[in-house]
């Protein structure tokens, strides 16, 4: 059910037909099998199948190279929020996790009892808001678990929504005056949640250890998981003392992975951007950004002509709130502390080190992923999206493997095979979004993930990120592809900062000989970094 457009026909057997002649002007014969192919197509029980709303939706995108969003330099477009709202599988999954959560929560005695019934006060902080979706997930979460005894709600909630886009905040605003669920329960804040300690609703939390957050919820993944600064924003939240001690974040843990691709297409799709303008807004006669910059930048992109060559394997992963020693603990608490204070005028005193933790250099990481020789190419992992095939995998394997020319075979590596074009590199990632602590629920966990192995099927917020190689390389039969990655950051005099990858290619042989090699992309950042 998630072959959509990208399914393919082989046609076998023996042939029906008159083969062409030499008056035949470069006709094959083969229309009445295509015709045939397209009525099959065009049936009900086919169509029912492969073209639904998903589908449907994803059409426009396929093989179509985007730049991937800035998140906290830009304010996102109501369009942009209107397509992340229709994903029918994250924000059910986000509903689970809070409603684990909780339910963990009460079952450890973390809440404090709040009124003369006994219900527990829980106090959410949902950061990077957008238009709700977030908080409707929490609130549905809350209700599920004030159903367990209608008579008396077990739970007595308030929602701290944080959203930095003014636009955005309208919104909230308008829901929180004509939703009756949001009514005493959701409080709106604008402010950028790394600085909380600029609002007074927020430094009164952060003041009353009491009111600080027993959970924080966001959305702030990107394709590859921390590409859209999802590291930075939620440590600068824990940063400003807002969270308990003994605070879940939701998104626990994510992972980013990594796989080559085979595909012209979109290595053609990356070198046409050369000719696009270096600046958007200047519209066709702007300055061409020009083919180093286009081939050193991260796409997003849903692969269709696509084909990725091996089994996907982790490169890093985040953990929040991070795990600190005492005495950093201690050292945050009074930066937090310092933050507070406020001289005549309002301002905040101590933001530059409130604001350190976004550029913490643990946030910057290095992997230098293998992937070794695979005769199916990845079969089973299709285009780079969508669920891994093992049934696809499992004929690929059992399939006669051909024998391998002596052009094909510099790898020194077995006698039979195909060699593989590599164009470049899928980014994906894996989220635990929550996992119960307790003895005997480790069952009770929800995640999302566009890793092909996990893949979150029917789930479409996200596609993986395309990182080209401004030269393919030729991976010869038994022949290792080795990728290196490094994620790297910066700051700068008015507190800003940037962070951006940097990545290269080796095709190793059977005796551990470097066959071919790539540049070095964007070192640097040179021609791509995401603004803090």
């Amino acid at each position: 059910r998630r072959l959509g457009r990208t399914l393919r026909v082989i046609v076998e057997g023996t042939p029906m037909h008159h083969p062409p002649t030499a008056e035949a002007n470069g006709l094959t014969g083969c229309l009445a099998y295509l015709q045939y192919l397209r009525h099959l197509r065009s049936r009900q029980e086919v169509a029912q199948i492969l073209d639904t709303e998903e589908s449907l939706l994803e059409a426009s995108y396929l093989d179509h190279l985007q730049s991937p969003l800035q998140p906290l330099g830009d304010n996102l477009e109501f369009q942009t929020y209107e397509t992340f709202e229709r994903d029918p599988v994250k924000y059910q999954r986000y509903k689970l996790a809070v409603e684990l959560a909780v339910r963990d929560g009460i079952a450890m005695q973390k809440y404090p009892r709040v009124d003369d019934r006994g219900c527990y006060g829980v106090n959410v902080l949902v950061v990077g808001a957008g238009r709700g979706p977030l908080v409707r997930a929490v609130l549905s979460a809350l209700a599920a678990v004030n159903e367990d005894e209608p008579s008396n709600a077990i739970v007595r909630p308030k929602i701290i929504a944080i959203e930095k886009n003014p636009a955005a905040v309208l919104y909230l605003r308008s829901l929180q005056s004509r939703e009756p669920s949001w009514a005493n329960v959701v409080t709106v804040v604008e402010c950028d949640m790394r600085r909380a300690t600029s609002h007074p609703i927020l430094r009164s939390m952060i003041s009353n250890a009491p009111a600080r957050a027993d959970i924080v919820v966001s959305e702030l993944l990107g394709s590859f998981g921390d590409n859209e600064l999802s590291p930075e924003c939620l440590d600068g939240v824990q940063r400003c003392g807002i969270l308990k001690d003994d605070c879940v974040s939701i998104p626990q843990s994510y992972t980013s992975f990594l796989a080559p691709v085979s595909s012209m297409r979109l290595h053609s799709e990356a070198r046409a951007q050369a000719y696009s303008p270096s600046n958007p807004t200047d519209g066709p006669a702007g300055q061409p950004c020009g083919t180093l910059r286009a081939m050193e930048t991260p796409y997003v992109v849903r692969p269709h002509a696509a084909s990725q060559t091996h089994v996907e394997k982790p490169c890093w992963d985040f953990n929040h709130p991070k795990q600190v020693d005492e005495e950093k603990e201690n050292g945050i608490k009074s930066d937090a502390a310092a933050a507070m204070s406020t001289t005549s005028n309002g301002n905040i005193n101590g933001s530059q080190s409130v604001e350190a933790v976004i550029l913490e250099p643990d946030n910057e990481r290095h992997i230098r992923v293998s992937f070794s020789y695979d005769q199916t190419h990845g079969a089973g992992s299709g285009c780079g999206y969508g669920s891994f095939d093992s049934a696809v995998a499992a004929m690929a394997t059992a399939m006669p493997i051909p024998p391998v020319t002596s052009s094909d075979n510099i790898a020194g590596g077995p006698s039979c095979g195909t060699a593989v074009t590599v164009h470049g590199f899928l980014g994906t990632f894996h989220s635990t979004l929550y996992q119960s602590p307790l003895p005997g629920n480790e069952g009770n966990s929800s995640v999302i993930s566009i890793a092909p192995t996990t893949f979150s099927v029917g789930m479409f917020s996200w596609f993986p990120v395309y990182f080209p190689l401004r030269e393919p390389l030729h991976v010869p039969t038994g022949s290792t592809v080795i990728c290196t990655m490094w994620r790297k950051m910066d700051s700068s005099d008015d507190g800003g900062g940037r962070v951006w990858y940097e990545w290269c290619a080796e095709i190793v042989g059977k005796d551990d000989d470097v066959i071919s090699a790539s540049h070095l992309h964007n070192p640097g950042g040179r021609s791509y970094h995401v603004r803090l």
